[in-house]
């Protein structure tokens, strides 16, 4: 039935848009011809070439909503009409795009193309006039092969086009250090701020297909940095913002597609082999360099962001190839970290470069800019917003490595910077609102679970060892259980091995104080969140701790007990009147070897009562039995 409506309306459909008597009608009828091209295109078969006689027209209407909605209802036609309506469509399109009567007319019909090449790109062989298909060549690869150098060579030479600016006077100007320089720079900007000037779409779409080509055709890679790549590095100069960061992202793309393989990395070293990429990029780092370093410094923070962006990547594909660059970095990474009118995002892509830059080189390069370097580093530890905070550290970390490297012998005197590193770290640490949860979570990605949870937990196991020295804060254990219960909420597959592990430590006789108190602790905190019903040996395990003679267990009978309780899901494991928190409860401030007193510490076997959901066979909370209220049956203690 909904098809006959359809052909019935068809006809009518198309009589209305051709009659351009009334544009409300016009845009009326082509929302509604395209809704049924969408649904029932292949049932209006036989209105297919009524309907393309009716649309082609309006793609040079003078109205360019009409135009929009041509262009729309052709892409839906596209999708079931037959190979000679096909041919017909794009043969006119070519025709109207060689005779390039206006160029209003002309972007219409580029448009047309990059929309049915959205649609049915596998359909398109189509000649480079095409330039709609710029945009979507990656949808018909196949068909693109042929035509990829034509194409290449169209962008290269358009991504330069900016005839109403000199580059060369520019250059000129930087070579003479006047002092007004500023001032000058100020001016230039203001003569080509010329509103009416759009060349800037033009290079813009031209960085936009470069990045297409380069994501899309990785077996090109020696071509691109044989000749795609000068030319991207000449144009890091552009002097639009929104162009800049196109072409930015376009080289950051060529460096993804760059990633070393095992055997580029032996290739690279090896001799007579200038035609591998990474040697082919090797050779090209210190003309990066030269076109980005007085960038850092520009008042433009999305100029600097996307600087670091291109940056951290080419470290990352290429180790140690910014070593030689060190000293003319620095002073862009301190501007960008101390300047006042940077963003947290700007801090913090700059602290996560940074972070990249000690962990890719060796550390003898950065020692002659730790002065330079450690200062705007320890002043954002103390920053407010947690994610800067988390960079910061991980720079910290990795510049205590630098002036005091542990796998080699070091010649840097390393003792003026401890006095700026320790208080600002510790300060950080003793932080009552510290989001430590938040801290760990940020920077997992590069980290296994086990391994992650190993290196939070190695300090304490450490501690307990025979010949060990390092006497650890008691605050130290609960923020590495908050954060051992934080990862193991981030992965709830891996938190059963954890659980299974510390519930052997806590029954082992050959686990240290330290490692007991540890493992309570970080049951009690996974225990908030988690649901612990599945570990048997948890119950009993707790119910020993209660009449351990170790001081440790009895230190850690109150709220963190009860909280592993409520994890195992107990009828009355922690109600409102105890309030999660029981006399006598080791709080961050207390010894672990204070022992509460003997009422506090009683376990009360309780009757049937209602309010502990009539079940005289559980631990109903830590009370002495005259506050409970409750008729015990047996105490032990």
């Amino acid at each position: 039935m909904t098809a006959n409506v359809c052909k019935k309306i068809t006809a009518q459909l198309t009589g209305a848009i051709g009659k351009q008597e009334d544009v409300s009608v016009q845009l009326e009828a082509l929302d509604i011809l395209s809704d049924m091209l969408s649904r029932l295109g292949g049932t209006l078969y036989s209105f297919h070439s009524s309907i393309l006689n009716c649309l082609l027209p309006q793609l040079t209407s003078p109205r360019l909503a009409v135009r929009k909605r041509a262009i729309v209802a052709l892409g839906h036609l596209v999708l079931t009409c037959s190979g000679s309506i096909f041919s017909e469509l794009t043969e006119h399109l070519l025709t109207a795009l060689k005779r390039n009567e206006s160029t209003s007319t002309t972007r219409t019909y580029i448009q047309c193309v990059a929309g049915i090449s959205r649609q049915a790109g596998h359909r398109v062989v189509f000649d480079l006039l095409t330039l709609g298909i710029f945009i979507s060549h990656d949808r018909c690869p196949k068909e693109m092969d042929p035509h990829i150098p034509n194409v290449m060579g169209l962008c290269l030479k358009y991504i330069t086009f900016d005839p109403n600016y000199n580059y060369d006077n520019e250059e000129e100007e930087e070579m003479m250090d006047t002092e007004n320089g500023e001032d000058e720079e100020q001016e230039s900007d203001d003569e080509y701020s010329d509103d009416d000037d759009i060349s800037w779409k033009v290079r813009r779409s031209a960085a936009k297909c470069l990045e297409a080509v380069v994501s899309s055709r990785h077996d090109l890679l020696q071509d691109f940095y044989r000749t795609l790549s000068p030319v991207l590095i000449s144009r890091f100069k552009e002097r639009e913002e929104n162009v800049k960061a196109d072409i930015f992202s376009a080289y950051i793309s060529l460096l993804k597609q760059t990633l070393p393989t095992q055997s580029w990395l032996h290739a690279s070293d090896a001799p007579g082999k200038a035609d591998v990429p990474l040697t082919m990029l090797r050779n090209q780092v210190p003309n990066i360099v030269k076109a980005l370093h007085k960038q850092l410094k520009e008042k433009s923070i999305k100029s600097r962001q996307g600087c670091f962006s291109l940056l951290t990547e080419l470290a990352n594909v290429l180790p140690g190839c910014l070593a030689d660059h060190i000293p003319v970095l620095v002073p862009g990474i301190v501007f960008s970290l101390a300047d006042k009118s940077s963003s947290s995002n700007m801090r913090i892509d700059t602290l996560s470069f940074l972070h990249v830059l000690l962990c890719n080189h060796q550390p003898e390069v950065f020692h002659p800019h730790i002065k330079s370097l450690l200062p705007p580093v320890v002043t954002c530890i103390g920053d407010p917003f947690y994610k800067i905070t988390s960079e910061a550290l991980l720079v910290t970390q990795q510049l205590v490595k630098v002036i005091r490297p542990l796998d080699k012998s070091c010649a840097f005197d390393a003792k003026p910077y401890v006095k700026d590193l320790f208080p600002g770290t510790l300060k950080r640490l003793k932080a009552a609102d510290i989001d430590q949860e938040a801290l760990l979570l940020t920077k997992t990605a590069t980290t296994g679970y086990s391994e992650l949870m190993r290196q939070l937990t190695a300090p304490i196991y450490s501690s307990g060892s025979a010949g060990a020295s390092v006497t650890l804060h008691k605050q130290a254990y609960y923020s590495v259980a908050k954060c051992v219960a934080a990862l193991s909420s981030a992965c709830p597959k891996e938190a059963a091995a954890i659980v299974t592990q510390f519930i052997q430590d806590v029954k082992s006789p050959k686990s240290s104080p330290a490692v007991k108190v540890l493992a309570f602790l970080s049951l009690a905190e996974m225990g908030r969140t988690t649901n612990l019903s599945a570990q048997r040996e948890l119950k009993t395990v707790i119910l020993e701790a209660f009449t351990s003679p170790s001081e440790e267990p009895q230190a850690l009978r109150g709220g963190h007990l009860g909280s592993a309780f409520q994890a195992l899901r107990v009828p009355g494991g922690g109600d409102a009147q105890c309030g999660g928190r029981m006399p006598g409860e080791a709080d961050s401030g207390e010894s672990f070897g204070a022992a509460a007193p003997a009422e506090e510490t009683a376990l009360v076997r309780l009757s049937p009562r209602p309010e502990h959901g009539g079940d005289c066979s559980q631990i109903h909370h830590r009370r002495p039995a005259s506050a409970c209220g409750c008729s015990p049956e047996g105490l032990r203690r």
